[in-house]
């Protein structure tokens, strides 16, 4: 069995008096992509949110084999990326200075952004095609545009676990198909991605699926697999069917 990246054991979280997350146990393995898929309200982006420690819960947080709060910020933000669900980020900041932001844990102290921060931010950019942009106002872009700026500020950060919420919002389908480019690129040089996607067919082509529903863990299996594609239906109560089209799994309605 490969190696984790990072791993949650049984986490619980509770919103108010409104329990979401109830004792979720989930390992996400090195070097790999792992898709979490469920109904709304199965508590995705709140099991992702507390993989990023940036929602306090029961349980723990394993990070490249260590606890979560043993790693100080700066090494965990190193270690660690993160593309959430509508971030706020200045809207009169530049895409370019934007995407730097990505690069501020591997900086000294008020040292200006060194050669390797600048073609950093420039790979970032490119690969989200969003080069172009980097003399505008983040406030300026279209949300397809803001997105893939945003995106290039997680690429930038060179983490070796990236983290990514709901990372297809407002991207037209070529642009989700130059990130499903980018993630396979990333997982082959062995970072491991984990993203949380509404877009089920865009999901399977991961190389492992985390299913949940009611805020548990329902199923972990490969994407190939046709346990996991059962289970992936049976979450949805058999209002998705999974199919082969052109050597490529898809979810057609039912």
């Amino acid at each position: 069995m490969q190696a984790l990246a990072i791993s949650a054991s049984a986490i619980s979280v509770s919103i108010g008096k409104a329990p979401i997350l109830h004792g979720v146990t989930a390992g996400f393995r090195k070097g790999r992509w792992t898709s979490i898929v469920g109904p709304n309200g199965a508590g995705k982006s709140t099991l992702l949110k507390v993989l990023a420690g940036i929602l306090p819960c029961t349980g723990s947080v394993n990070l490249l084999g260590e606890p979560l709060p043993e790693w100080s910020r700066r090494e965990r933000a190193q270690t660690l990326g993160w593309l959430g669900q509508n971030e706020i980020a200045a809207e009169d900041l530049g895409a370019y200075d934007i995407v730097m932001l990505g690069r501020i844990p591997h900086q000294s102290w008020l040292a200006p952004p060194s050669a390797a921060d600048h073609a950093a931010v420039e790979r970032a950019l490119r690969a989200t095609q969003s080069w172009k942009y980097r003399s505008r106002s983040l406030g300026t872009l279209s949300g397809g545009e803001r997105q893939r700026v945003l995106l290039a500020r997680a690429l930038a950060s060179e983490a070796q676990v990236l983290l990514m919420d709901e990372p297809l919002a407002n991207l037209d389908p070529p642009h989700q198909a130059d990130w499903l480019a980018i993630v396979r690129v990333l997982a082959a040089k062995g970072t491991t991605v984990v993203s949380v996607l509404h877009e089920i067919s865009m999901a399977l082509n991961a190389d492992d699926m985390v299913i949940m529903a009611g805020g548990r863990v329902t199923y972990e299996g490969l994407c190939v697999d046709a346990a996991t594609h059962r289970a992936l239906e049976a979450v949805f109560d058999h209002r998705v069917a999974v199919r082969s089209v052109a050597d490529q799994w898809i979810a057609l309605p039912q």
